[in-house]
């Protein structure tokens, strides 16, 4: 397969104590062998009862340690993952939220324990992934309060810059696609609910787009950040591009 300039970024969501290590330590043999530092979401203190896979590694932070010292990059996941209402936030993905509607003080609470967790554990990180894509305005300048600058998510084909934060989009999900066109992809995955046959898929992407594939922190000390357009009009661009390319496949 010929490589196009498009770069992939790969993003493993839901990472706690209880989630499916005996998927995770197959993907993470994939990982080294192609030499691939993915951004891992991790939720700071998991009490999300479907997020129980196995029993609590007990080594979990030194675990999450030696990946950040392997260049695996490290993203706070909310604080909980417990969901208190039905609204899908600014984004508009997933009708179901965190931190959508709750005033800043509780968002302040959430955000900054969760940090505190990371860092009593050696965790350091800058980068904010929200549970189910699912966040507000008062998130963002929560966020910026507590020295993050960066948010995985939204729509577009590059780095921007919106409220004072660099947003890195996430459009994809389950599968590396080919893109033909220029950009930073993100693929968003949930490796714990893989069976086998998805476990196949992933060595099978890897294997065709390995070359493509760069780290969060290569991207984002890199390339360069759009500034003065929000999100709306980069998701504006994002669909107009995609349905010309569903109507140019449909005309074959």
């Amino acid at each position: 397969m010929s490589e196009t300039r498009a770069k992939y970024i790969l993003r493993f969501d839901d990472i706690c104590p209880t989630m499916n290590w005996h998927i995770w330590r197959q993907i993470e043999i994939l990982l080294e062998r192609y030499n691939i530092k993915p951004l891992l979401a991790v939720i700071p203190d998991c009490r999300d009862t479907s997020m129980i896979f196995e029993k609590p590694n007990e080594e979990f932070w030194a675990q999450v340690r030696e990946w950040q010292s392997r260049g695996y990059d490290i993203a706070l996941h909310g604080y909980s993952h417990v969901y208190t209402n039905k609204r899908a936030g600014i984004i508009g993905i997933t009708r179901q939220s965190e931190f959508v509607g709750l005033s800043k003080n509780m968002q302040h609470e959430k955000i900054s324990a969760g940090l505190k967790i990371l860092s009593d554990n050696g965790v350091k990180t800058d980068i904010w992934i929200a549970p189910s894509h699912s966040f507000d305005y008062t998130t963002i300048d929560v966020l910026k309060d507590n020295g993050i600058n960066y948010i995985s998510d939204g729509f577009g084909e590059s780095l921007f810059k919106f409220k004072g934060m660099i947003w890195l989009p996430c459009q994809l999900w389950d599968r590396i696609r080919l893109v033909q066109r220029d950009g930073i992809y993100t693929v968003c995955y949930h490796h714990s609910a893989w069976t086998d046959i998805d476990l196949r898929n992933f060595e099978m992407d890897l294997q065709k787009f390995h070359n493509q594939i760069s780290s969060y922190s290569h991207i984002v000390n890199t390339y360069p950040v759009i500034e003065g357009r929000s999100w709306r009009h980069l998701y504006d661009v994002y669909m107009r591009k995609l349905k010309n390319f569903i109507k140019t496949i449909l005309l074959r």
